[in-house]
This record gives structure tokens, C-alpha cells and sequence, in this order.
């Protein structure tokens, strides 16, 4: 199985190297369509998660539990090294890899992302022949949708179905630590807007 270091090592920084976000807004005879785009580029997270997942085997990416050989070196008698041809068991391939020998690193994942964040679909009554004679000058439907999928994140995450953003929240000590958190909500509105 897996040797713990002697000495400790870095394997992340929770700080992004960038943040961004890009809105959209599309008009076509009182139709609008609005689109924000959120992006998280660089940075790394702790993902509790999956260490709960490794101990106990039950994520989906410890499914595959045959012929399961450790990728690392195997030291010889002589003192050479050789690549390891070591079958495992399932529970020491994959519990051994951080939860049972504290080694971090199989569970720090990337923290980027890129998100449709909100789209809007809105439509202006001002057009409509029942406003031209009632008081209203103008009058706007519209439906609002918020954090609606991620159009990428790191392939760990997908596979957990965790979301990224979870390890950042308003805790000093817990910055880049995702702890078994709930998934950002989704919401769907309806905003009806007038002007008199």
C-alpha cells in the first residue's frame, strides 16, 4: 500500500488565480434572454467527501475492485527500486490511500469551475394592445433561474455530484474544505415588473 512522507508537503493553495463572470443579454421585439456565466480558475479544495467515501468504499469510483495495483515503486533487497506488480485488496487500495494512513493528497481536487449561474427569460408587455389605453406605461414577465448546472468542474466532483463551491464559505478555519455540504440550491422565479 501506500508509505505517509516523513516530511509535510503542500498539495494546493485554496486561492483562485482568477474569478470572473461574463453576462450576456440578447433582445428580438420585446423578448429578452439573459445569461451570467461564473468562472473559478486555479486553486485547490480538501474534499471530506471523498475521504468519507474512500473509508468506507462507498463512492462510486471505488466500484472498480479487482486487479487493483498501487502506482509507486516496491524496494528491493538489494535496494533498488521496481515498479509495484502488488494486487490489493479494495479496502487497503483505496482506504490506505489517505483515510487510514493520513496522506492528504488522493483528496485535494481542483477547485475550478465554470458555471451557468442565471439565465432569464423576459418578455415586455409594452407591446401588448390591453396596455394602450389602462394607466400602466409598461409592463415586464419575466422567469429568472439561478445556479443552474455546471458546465465544467473537476471530473471528481461530478462523479461525487459534489459541488466545489461548497468548500468556500463565510469560516476562516474552513476555507477549502468541502464538509459533506449541500449542493448550491437551484431556484426558479417569476418577477412581474410595471411602471406607472
Amino acid at each position: 500500500g501506500w508509505q505517509r512522507g516523513s516530511d509535510p508537503q503542500v498539495f494546493g493553495n485554496v486561492q483562485p488565480d482568477w474569478l470572473g463572470g461574463i453576462t450576456n443579454t440578447f433582445s428580438y421585439k420585446g423578448v429578452q434572454l439573459s445569461v451570467l456565466v461564473d468562472v473559478r480558475q486555479g486553486g485547490q479544495v480538501y474534499s471530506m467527501t471523498k475521504y468519507n467515501q474512500m473509508a468506507g468504499g462507498m463512492g462510486k469510483f471505488t466500484e472498480n475492485r479487482d486487479n487493483l495495483i498501487a502506482d509507486g515503486v516496491i524496494q528491493q533487497p538489494d535496494g533498488k527500486y521496481v515498479k509495484s506488480d502488488k494486487v490489493l485488496l479494495a479496502q487497503d487500495y483505496y482506504a490506505s490511500q489517505g483515510p487510514w494512513t493520513d496522506i492528504g493528497e488522493a483528496c485535494v481536487i481542483d477547485a475550478d469551475y465554470v458555471a451557468l449561474r442565471e439565465a432569464s427569460l423576459s418578455y415586455n408587455l409594452g407591446q401588448v394592445s390591453l396596455l394602450k389605453n389602462s394607466i400602466l406605461k409598461s409592463a415586464k414577465i419575466a422567469i429568472v433561474a439561478r445556479n443552474l448546472f455546471y458546465l465544467y468542474r473537476d471530473p471528481q466532483f461530478k462523479t461525487m455530484g459534489v459541488s466545489p463551491e461548497t468548500a468556500f464559505n463565510n469560516t476562516t478555519a474552513a476555507q477549502g474544505v468541502e464538509m459533506l455540504s449541500v449542493p448550491t440550491t437551484r431556484s426558479l422565479g417569476f418577477n412581474l415588473s410595471f411602471s406607472f
